[in-house]
């Protein structure tokens, strides 16, 4: 802002094109008497991060008087997200000091809490608010300029639905871009793993929102044509395998960090433990988390009951909420099958007593569900299985022996060395994803 040349006795308030902005003052009233404010107040291009740089500097007779960023202005009003460190300003009220002195003696602040303070602190909220307003477009559309030219974001959505048949997609892909990243702060949107997440989500939900619309297009007429239905079915088949693809890209990134952290000395299986808990597709890429299943939860907590009652032992297992606790192993199930999975830290030599601590796993899982009174629980759960991570063996003796016997072509345990393990798991997301990227090419041919 700033005072017309030849003000009046209310005094104007201008735009940066000169223009007189209606419903501001250059001051205020305040009990019969005006009090008028010169100076500017603007929204800044770039944000302030040092504090002392941002807000707006009140004077009194050339003398700084006060600094405030919003004039104590409440949270929720329009334009909060970014104005707090983008408005800056100078303005200057004479009247501070004369027969009301409303400057604290450190000069830091004004005596906001004053009858007189109150009515500025009540003019600055209005232009703080009305530069608010103003404010929102002009940020996003500088918001957005940024992010196309970060992100790239038009050729990517051309290169990921290159049909002719798929306008309407890329159309529905660049307003959920846009939507998301015209209101993001730019700092966020220079970087580029930022903008990429901005641009990966968008992808994936192009098509679902294009599919939506076409199945309420199809909804409001009476007689849809066969055009119409070969669309939508079109349109769905893309949204499939745009979800799948994202999840088995998201599976192969888990995998690249796993394979990174188990060359890590530092890294315990416990922390593995962890992760299979929450992606046994790691295990056996079928395996899906288990939900909320009751007679699962039901079967863990009576096993390690009657577990400590046949060895005096207490297990650990569940869902590790207790971090001083470490648990013995992951126990799953997939299939109607019991999932006993044990992991060992990368390096590590599987010894006589491991051997024999797994083998009691399975006989006291199988004496367990075929015990007197565990029918229920055997109509859910037919059998128990084990699968072993682990690199290098140290048995001897009969327990190498009772080992191959477990271990044989579809026996009770399953062992696999952390580099098959995950070699394995990437391969079949990998795989997923060449398919995917094949029916994609199928579709733009159509």
């Amino acid at each position: 802002m700033k005072p017309k040349s030849k003000p009046d006795s209310r005094g104007r308030v201008l735009n940066a094109a000169g223009e007189n902005i209606d419903g501001l003052m250059a001051g205020f009233e305040h009990d019969g008497r005006f009090y008028p404010i010169k100076g500017w107040v603007a929204y800044s291009k770039k944000p302030y991060k040092d504090e002392l740089m941002a807000g707006v500097r009140i004077y009194c007779r050339g003398k700084i008087a006060a600094q405030t960023h919003i004039f104590n202005l409440r949270a929720g009003f329009t334009g909060e997200y970014d104005i707090r460190s983008y408005l800056v300003g100078e303005i200057n009220a004479d009247w501070l000091d004369e027969s009301e002195d409303l400057i604290r003696t450190d000069r830091q602040d004004i005596l906001w809490s004053h009858p007189l303070g109150r009515a500025f602190e009540g003019w600055g909220q209005s232009v703080v608010k009305y530069i608010g307003k103003i404010s929102r477009e002009p940020t996003r559309q500088r918001a957005w300029k940024t992010f196309e030219q970060v992100s790239d974001i038009a050729k990517k959505i051309e290169k990921a639905f290159p049909s002719a048949n798929q306008a309407s997609i890329r159309e529905s892909t660049l307003v959920i871009a846009k939507s998301i990243a015209s209101r993001a702060r730019e700092e966020e949107l220079n970087d580029e793993a930022q903008a990429d997440r901005i641009v990966q989500l968008a992808l994936l939900l192009g098509p679902h929102i294009t599919l939506d619309a076409k199945l309420r297009e199809a909804a409001e007429k009476e007689d849809s044509s066969l055009a119409m239905i070969t669309g939508i079915l079109r349109t769905a088949r893309v949204a499939e395998l745009c979800a799948f693809g994202k999840i088995a890209d998201d599976r192969v990134n888990v995998i690249k960090t796993v394979e990174k952290l188990k060359d890590d000395e530092k890294t315990l299986e416990e922390a593995f433990q962890k992760l299979i808990e929450s992606a046994p597709w790691l295990i056996e890429p079928g395996w899906a988390p288990i939900t909320a299943n009751q007679s699962f939860m039901t079967l863990r907590k009576e096993f390690q009951k009657f577990y400590k009652a046949k060895t005096g032992q207490e297990l650990v297992l569940g869902d590790f909420s207790d971090d001083s606790k470490r648990a013995d192993f992951v126990m799953s199930n997939q299939g109607g099958i019991v999932q006993i999975i044990e992991i060992k830290r990368p390096g590590h030599a599987l010894e006589n007593k491991e051997l024999d601590r797994i083998n009691k796993y399975i006989e006291l899982m199988r004496e367990f569900l075929q015990a007197k009174g565990q029918e229920p629980f055997r109509k859910l759960f037919q059998d128990v299985h084990v699968t072993l991570v682990c690199d290098k063996l140290a048995l001897t003796g009969i327990h190498d022996t009772a080992f191959k016997s477990l271990s044989k072509l579809d026996g009770d345990l399953t062992h696999m060395n952390w580099t098959t393990f995950l070699l394995r798991t990437r391969q079949t997301h990998q795989s997923f994803l060449d398919e995917a990227e094949r029916q994609r090419s199928i579709e733009v041919k159509d």
